[in-house]
């Protein structure tokens, strides 16, 4: 270790920081903070300090905590030296409050919390939460990944409740994804929930009709949503909100079940967004009479969107036609996208006879 040590001290500056940034910044820091006052200089570079991912796995599916004596040397060491520089931490359930106390964090101002349990993160906005530790007001960018309900998961209600104290709690949030294993649902009464300040949101609702609450003017600057919905079938709930969206630059929509909401929701909500510049549409329909082909997107969505830019799309169309109706051939359909520039468009047309 000595001689490695003594080779490392022979390189420049600019040499030693080529190859240590090809590594992970815990890596760096665990084992060249403390050696000497060289290796601690470069170490405590913003390259390596102003983002700790400080949790195992390289996906958030797979997320764990670090093992013990790294935990214990950046508690009691490193973090205490180097807290000032910290502008992002992404932690995980196990050590979050331990890691959040060791030291004050002035500079942060974006924070993920992963593999949270559901118990744990509604005691978030408790007396004793270690959010207590930071200052909330200064956080525009959270992550939040709730992926354990235990015997919560029963109550519907509970990710609505964490979603409200987010936004009541950090009221300076710029950008936030709350990605939860049980989909956020509005019910037929949304929440008195404002915010002006923040400008992108990924989220999982429970159908396309929560979708229509987020757009309706309570994000008045939002710029970017994305959103995955699961529900087959949406409620019942009537929302005529016809207001254009002028700041709305990026929509990404997945929809995991089929649905028949297409022509009464879908289409009057993306004709809304005037000033789209990109959009991800990820749909399977249902009990529609005419086909989706390029004619209908351009008509529909195309001509609705004079800034868009981007148009990634996957639709699957189920329709049932009477006898005697024109089926078109695929090279009918594919010919329909004709006027579509630089498009990389598949089409598949495929009919069954029930009996």
């Amino acid at each position: 270790m000595n001689d490695s040590i003594i080779q490392l001290n022979d390189l420049p500056n600019e040499i030693l920081m080529m190859i240590l940034e090809k590594l992970w910044n815990i890596r760096v820091l665990y084992s060249l903070i403390g050696i000497n006052r060289k290796l601690d200089r470069i170490a405590c570079d913003p390259v390596f300090t102003r983002y700790l991912q400080l949790m195992n796995g390289v996906s958030h599916n797979s997320v764990g905590q670090l093992p013990e004596i790294v935990l214990n040397r950046f508690c009691s060491d490193i973090l205490p030296k180097i807290h000032h520089h910290i502008r992002r931490l992404d932690l995980e359930s196990s050590t979050m409050e331990r890691i959040l106390s060791t030291a004050s964090y002035p500079n942060l101002h974006q924070l993920g919390l992963f593999n949270l349990h559901a118990k744990t993160a509604a005691s978030l906005f408790t007396s004793q939460s270690p959010l207590n530790h930071i200052d909330v007001n200064q956080i525009d960018l959270l992550t939040i990944d709730i992926k354990q309900y235990g015997d919560m998961c029963e109550r519907s209600d509970i990710n609505l409740l964490i979603f409200i104290h987010i936004l009541t709690i950090f009221c300076n949030l710029k950008y936030f994804s709350f990605d939860t294993s049980q989909q956020l649902s509005f019910g037929n009464s949304p929440p008195n929930i404002f915010s002006s300040t923040l400008i992108e949101l990924h989220v999982s609702l429970n159908d396309l009709t929560d979708c229509l609450y987020l757009l309706d003017g309570r994000f008045s600057q939002l710029h970017t949503l994305r959103v995955y919905t699961v529900r087959e079938r949406s409620t019942q709930v009537i929302i005529d909100n016809k207001d254009k969206l002028p700041n709305l630059k990026h929509f990404s929509l997945v929809h995991r079940f089929y649905t028949d909401l297409y022509d009464n929701l879908i289409i009057p909500l993306l004709q809304r967004m005037i000033n789209l510049e990109e959009l991800d549409l990820y749909l399977k329909i249902s009990r529609k009479q005419t086909v989706v082909d390029g004619a209908d997107l351009k008509k529909n969505i195309l001509n609705h969107m004079s800034r868009l830019k981007k148009f990634s799309f996957s639709i699957r169309l189920n329709i049932y036609l009477n006898n005697g109706s024109n089926i078109p051939s695929n090279d009918d359909f594919q010919n329909t996208f004709k006027d579509f520039k630089d498009n990389e468009i598949i089409s598949y047309v495929d009919n069954f006879t029930y009996i």
